[in-house]
């Protein structure tokens, strides 16, 4: 038993050794196994981590897919994948995030074939196919055969072009917006561009196509209405111009309302003319009452009883100072006969050592030289260039001191004011004082004393004398033609009318009535009955040609244009009247009838402008050259080698040289105006001496004479035709020209903006004509039808009219000013 306890003893002591080493051992493995604790819990740390982040770039592909952004969420959900472990916890995701990938990977590569990366979109397809992606994914091998395929993808296509095509889309987009907004240069601008870009484009070419059309349509638009206004503008040329009695008075619209106010009273002052005064011994008070009272009576410009007249306002500052009694105590007498109202206030003035000036409500008197603080608004007319910059402030400062010091603001330009332009002539400006500048209406608007007042009119009176002014001379010539013909007429034609036997008498024997003899007038060919000589009774009645003479000149011109004499050939038939069997005979009654007018008329209107005291001359001609000199004709002495000198049958013209030019001249046809203006110191008249000619071609006059020879007899060599008929070889023309001319040479005085006439002519040339049948023509009722009535009344009236404007620099009227 001991040695079983022994054993179970050493047992239970190898037991606890055991146990012990046990322990021990375990002891010295704790820190390894803390450490194998440690990684795993920062591993399962740091996939969760990844998890985390994959699921956030997973939202962020997710946004940029929406967006169209495919290249950015192709790369997002790559990333995405990369951080998913290949574990079955993430194995969910990390498909989804395949997938997705996927998706974007192949929308990128479509977007990079559509812009021509063909390589870039293949290279993508190619990386979703490897086998750790999809290498069977239906789509993307799809898209890659697609890719491969020349027919379906055009290896062409590169980047640069599909930039170019949207560049291209973008502009003609562009440039079509222009063209509907009728900015054509823009708009040709734009296409052409897209030409740079890709020659070839049709679009662009029709756009150019439809913008330089709709270019064209504004051009006809514009071509009409410019024709239409210059049309109307000659039409208004044959407007003669009324004349205006009252131009003085009229209302300028250019002008304030202040401005208008003080000349329309200035100008009525001088229409109101007194036909006596007689003052004895008067003051100036007693005269300004009867002034006031009788310009009233004297007032025919207006209708209105509270218009007439005028306020005459006697101003002497102050009554009890040396000036006011000293022009109360004037007494002078003043007997005047008709004279205006302005001269009457001039001599009283003169009288009493006081001054007038006109504003818009009264005419002032005040004492000359009275220095009153009450201060007055008026405005004044200026030229445009008024104001001018200058270098005012330090500038001003330095000239009147040179030794000051500068001022901190320096020479600083600015321009100058009214106040300041006024104050440089010697204007002063009391407190309350002011000058404005209107450049709208070139004008000045002063508030301040009188005595200034009169000032400043000098100095724009000044200032008006020494701006330059041109003068614009319009010349207007008309010339008016009327023709004018009626003719009526009968022409009676009997055809061998029996008279005896079987006729309109008794007897054995027949008689026949015929017409007249060829020497009572040319044989008629426009009647129908077939007579003996076809001569009417009535045919010595002039009628047409025979009936109307016309000029000289004319006829000579009107020769030459048809290349013959015109015939004495009778008026037209009107309507014709037959019988037959009258007697065993015809007997036919032709009316004949004109009513003809011709009217031609001409105007023309050169116009010029010129300096005064410098010659203006403008020409619109043509040169017209004509012959002045010709070597006679050649006419050979013998043909064909006849000794006689007659032709012989192969030769039916002979070579004849007809006249020739040999010296030449030159005529100017047209308008030529030369003017020589002169103006009047107040710029009001115009001295005008001008000379103005209208030149018009009329026609030739033929003076030469054809050249001619005897007829050769048919069959006979050499043998003359013994009939008087004579072949023209050649007309031998010889052609002079015929001018009229309008022309005046005159010097007139015209007022600014007037219109006068300073030449013409009226004509009249009436030829009446009144032939009739001795015997027939004077019976009763049936008497007109064997008459003949003709009458042409030519008229005539020529005009010249001249139109003198004077203008500013700025092109404005001057007298607007």
């Amino acid at each position: 038993m001991a040695n079983a306890f022994t054993e179970q003893h050493f047992s239970r002591q190898d037991w606890t050794s055991q146990l012990v080493a046990a322990v021990i051992s375990l002891s010295a493995l704790s820190p390894l196994m803390s450490h194998a604790q440690s990684l795993e819990s920062s591993e399962t740390a740091a996939r969760q981590q990844r998890t985390v982040e994959a699921q956030q770039l997973l939202l962020e592909g997710d946004s940029a897919y929406q967006s169209a952004r495919y290249e950015d969420a192709a790369s997002t959900f790559l990333k995405a994948r990369q951080l998913l472990p290949d574990a079955p916890a993430t194995l969910d995701l990390r498909q989804a995030a395949t997938e997705r990938y996927v998706q974007a990977a192949l929308q990128a590569a479509r977007q990079r074939s559509k812009k021509g990366d063909v390589e870039g979109a293949r290279s993508l397809v190619d990386q979703v196919l490897a086998p750790e992606l999809a290498p069977n994914h239906s789509a993307a091998i799809k898209l890659r055969d697609q890719l491969l395929d020349p027919v379906r993808t055009n290896p062409a296509l590169t980047p640069e072009h599909t930039k170019n095509v949207d560049e291209v889309r973008r502009t003609l987009y562009e440039a079509d917006g222009f063209l509907q907004l009728g900015k054509f240069d823009m708009a040709k601008t734009m296409f052409e561009e897209v030409l740079r870009i890709d020659p070839t484009n049709k679009a662009a070419r029709r756009g150019l196509e439809k913008t330089h059309g709709l270019q064209s349509d504004y051009a006809k638009s514009a071509y009409d209405q410019t024709r239409a206004e210059l049309l109307k503008e000659v039409d208004s040329v044959w407007e003669t111009p009324v004349p205006s009695f009252s131009d003085s008075l009229m209302v300028n619209p250019t002008e304030t309302n202040s401005a208008v106010t003080v000349r329309f009273i200035s100008e009525k002052m001088k229409t109101i003319l007194f036909p006596l005064i007689d003052l004895e011994n008067v003051g100036i008070e007693e005269a300004v009452d009867f002034l006031r009272l009788q310009s009233k009576q004297l007032d025919n410009t207006t209708t209105n009883p509270a218009e007439k007249g005028f306020n005459l306002v006697l101003n002497l500052v102050n009554q009890d100072s040396e000036i006011g009694q000293r022009v109360r105590g004037y007494r002078f007498d003043l007997k005047l006969k008709n004279v205006p109202l302005d001269q009457v206030l001039q001599y009283i003035c003169d009288q009493t050592r006081t001054q007038y000036s006109v504003d818009e409500f009264a005419i002032t008197l005040r004492p000359t030289g009275s220095d009153g603080a009450e201060l007055i608004g008026r405005t004044y007319k200026v030229p445009p260039d008024f104001l001018s910059a200058e270098n005012v402030g330090a500038a001003a400062a330095a000239s009147s001191d040179p030794f000051a010091e500068a001022p901190e603001e320096g020479l600083s330009a600015r321009r100058m004011t009214a106040l300041d332009k006024l104050r440089s002539y010697g204007v002063s400006f009391p407190e309350g004082a002011k000058a404005t500048y209107n450049a709208n209406a070139s004008s000045i608007f002063v508030y301040n004393t009188a005595q200034n007042h009169d000032m400043v009119q000098q100095i724009v009176d000044t200032m008006a004398q020494t701006e330059p002014v041109q003068v614009v001379v319009r010349v207007t010539m008309i010339k008016v033609l009327e023709t004018q013909l009626k003719e009526l007429g009968f022409d009676w034609l009997f055809g061998n009318v029996g008279l005896g036997g079987s006729g309109l008498t008794g007897g054995d024997s027949a008689n026949f009535l015929s017409g007249g003899t060829t020497g009572s007038g040319s044989p008629i060919e426009d009647l129908s009955i077939t007579a003996p000589n076809n001569n009417p009774v009535t045919a010595g009645n002039r009628s047409g040609d025979s009936a109307v003479i016309g000029n000289a000149i004319d006829e000579r011109i009107a020769t030459n244009a048809l290349g013959f004499s015109p015939t004495n050939s009778r008026a037209p038939g009107v309507l014709s009247l037959l019988a037959n069997n009258v007697s065993g005979g015809q007997v036919q009654m032709m009316m004949r009838g004109l009513d003809q007018n011709k009217d031609a008329d001409v105007v023309s209107k050169p116009a010029t402008i010129t300096r005064s005291g410098q010659t203006s001359k403008i020409e619109i001609i043509q040169e017209f050259i004509y012959p002045t000199e010709y070597e006679p004709p050649e006419i050979p002495q013998q043909i064909g080698g006849d000794p006689n000198g007659f032709a012989v049958a192969s030769v039916n013209n002979p070579p004849i040289t007809p006249a020739m030019p040999t010296a030449f001249e030159k005529r100017d046809v047209g308008v030529i105006l030369e003017v020589s203006p002169v103006v009047s110191a107040d710029r009001r008249y115009i001295e005008l001496a001008l000379k103005p000619e209208m030149t018009n071609f009329d026609g030739f006059v033929n003076y030469g004479t054809p050249i001619t020879q005897p007829a050769v007899s048919s069959g006979i060599i050499g043998a003359l035709d013994n009939s008087n008929e004579r072949v023209m070889l050649t007309p031998n023309r010889i052609l002079q020209p015929v001018f009229s001319t309008t022309r005046a040479d005159t010097s007139v005085t015209i007022a600014d903006g007037s219109t006068i006439i300073i030449g013409g002519l009226v004509e009249e040339r009436i030829q009446n004509v009144e032939d009739q049948v001795p015997v027939l023509g004077n019976l009763p009722l049936v008497g007109r039808l064997f008459q003949s009535h003709a009458r042409q009344p030519i008229r005539k009236n020529v005009l010249i009219m001249v139109q003198v404007e004077l203008q500013d620099p700025s092109g404005r009227p001057y007298r607007d000013r």
